[in-house]
């Protein structure tokens, strides 16, 4: 009868931030020597797998094995997703914002102003932020959602031109006689 050593066990502990589990779930397992144990990162709504410590050292590969030869810790990193909203801006004639005119991604809750810059002869009128209406300029738009702004300029006609010539009508030289004319 031979003796056959027990064989020689390690413990696998699985942990995770905020913002996901793990399959296996999080916990201490023991496993033989030797074993691959595979374990997949899965994000909550929300966020995304970043990466893995395995005793400090960094993996990022999803899912991960680990080859039990030694007690390993194993932590999932989840970072919340960057969620973009889309703002479009564009002008009627006559004038410009700034940003200028176009199509622009911004991580939401991000607080955008935008001014807008009427051309000489034209002023500014009003901001059309989706279907409301408003004023104020430059403006703010906190990017909770997409939205389109167009900015609206008005044409100013220049005030009319006015003179005053003073003088006097005088007869041309002789044979006239220079004097004022009469009347």
């Amino acid at each position: 009868f031979e003796y056959v050593p027990p064989p020689v066990e390690y413990v696998l502990t699985i942990a995770t931030t905020v913002g996901g589990t793990t399959s296996p779930s999080p916990g201490s397992y023991t496993r033989s020597e030797g074993t691959a144990v595979v374990v997949t990162a899965i994000p909550s709504s929300g966020y995304e797998f970043d990466h893995w410590s395995l005793n400090g050292t960094t993996r990022t590969e999803n899912p991960t094995t680990v080859v039990m030869d030694k007690n390993y810790s194993l932590t999932a990193y989840f970072s919340p997703l960057l969620v973009y909203h889309t703002l479009i801006i564009t002008a009627t004639s006559g004038g410009t914002t700034n940003p200028a005119p176009g199509r622009y991604d911004y991580e939401e809750g991000s607080s955008i102003v935008v001014t807008a810059l009427p051309d000489e002869s034209y002023k500014f009128s009003h901001w059309e932020l989706d279907s409301a209406t408003r004023t104020e300029n430059p403006i703010t738009i906190m990017m909770d959602s997409d939205y389109s702004l167009r900015a609206v300029f008005e044409y100013v006609p220049p005030p009319p031109l006015t003179a005053t010539i003073r003088g006097y009508v005088k007869e041309p030289p002789p044979p006239f006689s220079g004097e004022p004319i009469a009347g």
